[in-house]
């Protein structure tokens, strides 16, 4: 009788940054272990997400899993990435404009 086991296969999910008061973030896997020629095109991709976005910028917001991959020749195991707050973009832009204003008087003065 010949048995045919799984192959290993890692999936990583990377480490990553989000900004402050963002939802959360999405990340592609990375894999690790594919043998006789496959790749990513044949299993069924993991989710990765992410996130926490009440955290502070620069403080750990949270793993990044992936999960629900599915591999009929593999027997996969998952690696969570790290997932840290960054500050949110601010765009201030100024207009152009001009104000009159009455010249002072003698008792202001």
């Amino acid at each position: 009788t010949l048995t045919v086991i799984k192959a290993p296969l890692t999936i990583t999910a990377p480490d990553a940054s989000m900004a402050y008061g963002s939802v959360g973030v999405q990340v592609d896997p990375q894999y690790g272990g594919f043998v006789n020629g496959d790749d990513a095109d044949d299993i069924t991709a993991p989710l990765c997400l992410g996130g926490d976005p009440s955290l502070a910028p620069g403080l750990h917001a949270g793993a990044i899993r992936c999960r629900d991959g599915e591999a009929t020749n593999y027997d996969i195991t998952y690696v969570d990435g790290d997932l840290t707050g960054a500050p949110a973009v601010v765009t201030i832009t100024p207009f152009d404009a001009t104000t009159t204003r009455p010249p002072p008087t003698a008792s202001s003065a």
